[in-house]
Protein backbone atom coordinates (compact mmCIF):
# COMPACT_ATOMS: atom_id res chain seq x y z
CA UNK A 1 0.00 0.00 0.00
CA UNK A 2 3.02 2.33 -0.20
CA UNK A 3 3.34 5.26 -2.59
CA UNK A 4 0.00 5.01 -4.46
CA UNK A 5 -3.22 7.00 -4.38
CA UNK A 6 -6.51 5.28 -3.65
CA UNK A 7 -10.21 6.07 -4.03
CA UNK A 8 -12.61 5.74 -1.11
CA UNK A 9 -13.97 2.55 -2.65
CA UNK A 10 -10.48 1.03 -2.96
CA UNK A 11 -9.68 1.91 0.65
CA UNK A 12 -12.96 0.39 1.81
CA UNK A 13 -12.20 -2.81 -0.10
CA UNK A 14 -8.61 -3.01 1.19
CA UNK A 15 -9.60 -2.40 4.81
CA UNK A 16 -12.82 -4.45 4.58
CA UNK A 17 -14.93 -1.46 5.65
CA UNK A 18 -18.10 0.05 4.27
CA UNK A 19 -17.60 3.08 2.00
CA UNK A 20 -19.66 5.22 4.39
CA UNK A 21 -17.35 4.22 7.26
CA UNK A 22 -14.31 5.37 5.27
CA UNK A 23 -16.05 8.66 4.45
CA UNK A 24 -16.91 9.14 8.13
CA UNK A 25 -13.24 8.62 9.07
CA UNK A 26 -12.27 11.24 6.47
CA UNK A 27 -14.86 13.76 7.72
CA UNK A 28 -13.80 13.22 11.33
CA UNK A 29 -10.15 13.79 10.40
CA UNK A 30 -8.95 10.30 11.32
CA UNK A 31 -8.04 9.47 7.72
CA UNK A 32 -6.30 12.16 5.68
CA UNK A 33 -7.61 12.60 2.15
CA UNK A 34 -7.52 15.16 -0.64
CA UNK A 35 -10.74 16.21 -2.27
CA UNK A 36 -10.60 16.19 -6.05
CA UNK A 37 -13.84 17.41 -7.53
CA UNK A 38 -16.57 15.56 -5.67
CA UNK A 39 -14.46 12.57 -4.66
CA UNK A 40 -11.61 11.90 -2.27
CA UNK A 41 -8.15 10.44 -2.89
CA UNK A 42 -6.09 8.86 -0.11
CA UNK A 43 -2.31 8.61 -0.44
CA UNK A 44 -0.53 5.35 0.30
CA UNK A 45 1.39 6.79 3.28
CA UNK A 46 -1.81 8.28 4.76
CA UNK A 47 -3.57 4.95 4.34
CA UNK A 48 -0.65 3.15 6.00
CA UNK A 49 -0.69 5.60 8.92
CA UNK A 50 -4.42 5.08 9.36
CA UNK A 51 -4.11 1.29 9.10
CA UNK A 52 -1.13 1.22 11.46
CA UNK A 53 1.25 -0.25 8.91
CA UNK A 54 4.98 0.34 9.13
CA UNK A 55 6.99 2.05 6.42
CA UNK A 56 8.66 -0.20 3.83
CA UNK A 57 11.61 -2.27 5.00
CA UNK A 58 14.47 -3.75 3.00
CA UNK A 59 13.18 -5.99 0.26
CA UNK A 60 9.67 -4.52 0.38
CA UNK A 61 10.23 -1.09 -1.15
CA UNK A 62 12.62 1.78 -1.56
CA UNK A 63 15.29 2.13 1.10
CA UNK A 64 15.88 5.75 2.03
CA UNK A 65 19.33 6.52 3.39
CA UNK A 66 19.99 9.80 5.22
CA UNK A 67 23.27 11.34 6.22
CA UNK A 68 24.14 14.05 8.71
CA UNK A 69 27.13 16.17 7.76
CA UNK A 70 28.80 18.64 10.09
CA UNK A 71 31.16 21.13 8.48
CA UNK A 72 33.31 23.49 10.52
CA UNK A 73 34.78 26.59 8.89
CA UNK A 74 37.23 28.35 11.23
CA UNK A 75 38.67 31.83 10.91
CA UNK A 76 36.02 33.61 8.85
CA UNK A 77 34.25 36.91 9.33
CA UNK A 78 30.63 37.21 10.39
CA UNK A 79 29.82 38.79 7.01
CA UNK A 80 31.34 35.89 5.06
CA UNK A 81 29.63 33.35 7.34
CA UNK A 82 26.31 35.10 6.64
CA UNK A 83 26.94 34.94 2.88
CA UNK A 84 27.71 31.22 3.11
CA UNK A 85 24.54 30.55 5.10
CA UNK A 86 22.44 32.61 2.66
CA UNK A 87 23.91 30.88 -0.40
CA UNK A 88 23.36 27.42 1.07
CA UNK A 89 19.75 28.21 1.99
CA UNK A 90 19.19 29.59 -1.51
CA UNK A 91 20.63 26.38 -2.96
CA UNK A 92 18.22 24.28 -0.90
CA UNK A 93 15.26 26.46 -1.87
CA UNK A 94 16.18 26.31 -5.55
CA UNK A 95 16.09 22.51 -5.40
CA UNK A 96 12.41 22.68 -4.48
CA UNK A 97 10.75 19.35 -3.72
CA UNK A 98 13.22 17.17 -5.61
CA UNK A 99 14.22 13.98 -3.84
CA UNK A 100 14.04 13.61 -0.09
CA UNK A 101 13.66 16.61 2.24
CA UNK A 102 16.87 18.33 3.28
CA UNK A 103 17.56 20.25 6.46
CA UNK A 104 20.32 22.83 6.95
CA UNK A 105 21.35 24.73 10.07
CA UNK A 106 24.22 27.16 10.52
CA UNK A 107 25.70 28.62 13.67
CA UNK A 108 28.38 31.31 13.86
CA UNK A 109 30.53 31.90 16.93
CA UNK A 110 31.83 35.49 16.69
CA UNK A 111 34.27 35.04 19.58
CA UNK A 112 36.15 32.33 17.69
CA UNK A 113 35.24 33.45 14.13
CA UNK A 114 33.95 29.93 13.60
CA UNK A 115 31.03 28.74 11.42
CA UNK A 116 29.37 25.36 11.91
CA UNK A 117 27.09 23.94 9.20
CA UNK A 118 24.82 20.96 9.85
CA UNK A 119 23.22 19.29 6.84
CA UNK A 120 20.77 16.37 6.89
CA UNK A 121 19.98 14.93 3.45
CA UNK A 122 20.26 11.87 1.26
CA UNK A 123 23.90 10.95 0.56
CA UNK A 124 23.65 12.11 -3.07
CA UNK A 125 22.04 15.45 -2.21
CA UNK A 126 24.46 16.02 0.69
CA UNK A 127 27.39 15.40 -1.65
CA UNK A 128 25.98 17.92 -4.11
CA UNK A 129 25.54 20.59 -1.42
CA UNK A 130 28.99 19.90 0.04
CA UNK A 131 30.56 20.23 -3.42
CA UNK A 132 28.81 23.59 -3.85
CA UNK A 133 30.09 24.67 -0.43
CA UNK A 134 33.61 23.57 -1.33
CA UNK A 135 33.45 25.56 -4.57
CA UNK A 136 32.13 28.62 -2.75
CA UNK A 137 34.89 28.43 -0.15
CA UNK A 138 37.54 27.89 -2.87
CA UNK A 139 36.40 30.97 -4.80
CA UNK A 140 36.50 33.10 -1.66
CA UNK A 141 40.16 32.34 -0.93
Amino acid sequence: MHGNTYTVEEVARRLKLHVKTVLRHIREGRLRASKIGKSYRISGPDLNDFAGLAAPVAGQGEIVARTTSIVEVPGISAEFASRIATNLQALLISRGGHGQPMHLDTAYNPLESHLKIILVASPREAASVLEALDSFLGVAQ
